[in-house]
């Protein structure tokens, strides 16, 4: 989102690199805050279907998804906040989740939790900022590892 890609837009541009790489390897989900709609069982969209966001440019996207690629609206810090994703993720038969994204300790890390119960996890370090394209801290990483998440970088999807 606008403020988050703004203030790391290193991480941002690798993030928006990788997922140009990647796509049609794998599934591509975007994780959008929005606290407008309230909802826990807001619809994912496809990248071609402008999600329901706030005019505050706050919640804004900071880019536009591909139309191959999925967007979630969430509600809360974890991702998992929208009851439809788990049943996406079943009824594509996704199981290995890599992941990274804005706000480490937070948002990345209480979506990485849920997304763990029950699926493999990686946390790709290169793709994950605290803030000013800062590096997770050791303590972080730490906290993800005692969970069960894997650390890892780009170079595990031959990036």
């Amino acid at each position: 989102q606008g403020p988050w890609a703004r203030s790391n837009p290193v991480t941002t541009k690798r993030i928006i690199d990788a997922a140009n790489a990647l796509r049609g390897q794998l599934t591509i989900v975007w994780l959008v805050m929005n606290y407008e709609t309230q909802k826990n069982n807001a619809p994912l969209l496809g990248g071609d279907a402008t999600p329901l966001l706030p005019e505050d440019d706050h919640y804004r996207v900071a880019f536009q998804p591909d139309p191959r690629d999925w967007v979630v609206s969430k509600t809360r810090r974890d991702g998992f906040s929208n009851n439809e994703l788990p049943d996406f993720l079943d009824h594509h038969d996704i199981s290995r989740i890599h992941m990274g994204g804005f706000r480490t300790a937070q948002c990345v890390f209480d979506t990485a939790v849920s997304a763990a119960m029950g699926r493999r996890v990686s946390l790709l370090s290169d793709l994950t900022s605290n803030g000013g394209d800062r590096a997770p801290s050791e303590n972080d990483l730490h906290n993800f590892t005692r969970r069960g998440i894997t650390l890892a970088d780009c170079s595990i999807l031959g990036l």
